[in-house]
């Protein structure tokens, strides 16, 4: 099987928009089975997960309960949801081998939250 940039870049933009439309389950669920998300330390990108501490380190499983989590009113520093905009360039397709793509781009992640103020006012 072999992909388009088009098409890798339709798959990156719909996972964005799930995520600033805070679709989280449906996000997670992109992930396949034995799918991982990784996110390495600062510093060292082409580090060994099973050799050193990542940020992140979640398999298909533990997206889902995070998700289903942060969609909770009991999840206090997500309830109301933050306003987020993911944007995505310089999408490049590196290998594809046995029908796994191998992709690259740059993004950027934009995270705001509503702030409740408290406003005495005089009488």
């Amino acid at each position: 099987m072999t992909f388009t940039r088009e098409q890798v870049e339709d798959f990156l933009y719909l996972e964005a928009d799930l995520m600033d439309q805070w679709k989280l389950i449906e996000w997670s669920e992109l992930f396949a089975e034995n799918g991982q998300y990784l996110v390495p330390p600062i510093g060292y990108p082409d580090a060994d997960p099973n050799s050193t501490l990542f940020l992140i380190a979640d398999d298909r499983f533990r997206l889902i309960e995070q998700a289903k989590r942060l969609m909770k009113r009991t999840a206090h520093v997500e309830y109301p949801h933050s306003t987020t905009r993911h944007m995505i360039s310089n999408v490049r397709i590196e290998k594809i081998t046995d029908g796994v793509a191998q992709v690259k781009c740059n993004f950027v992640a934009y995270r705001t939250k509503r702030q409740v103020l408290d406003v005495c006012r005089p009488y």
